[in-house]
């Protein structure tokens, strides 16, 4: 297995985090422990994170793609 590391997070760029809306309790711990990691690194501010709560996972490409097309 090949892993590559590098530092892929640029300053002002904007992250989209989607969570199913499913077993809430973890997911709002898996949510918080991310958002303080990335306000941690501090080249992320909280303006340029958009969250996004599914209900079904065979949305996420549909709402990938939307993105992809807005930026």
């Amino acid at each position: 297995m090949k892993i590559i590391k590098k530092k892929i997070i640029k300053k002002n760029k904007k992250i989209v985090i989607i969570i199913k809306n499913f077993k809430n309790f973890i997911n709002k711990k898996l949510l918080s422990k991310k958002l303080d990691k990335l306000k941690k690194i501090r080249k992320i501010t909280s303006k340029n994170i958009i969250i996004i709560k599914i209900l079904k996972t065979f949305k996420i490409p549909i709402i990938i793609n939307k993105f992809n097309k807005i930026s």
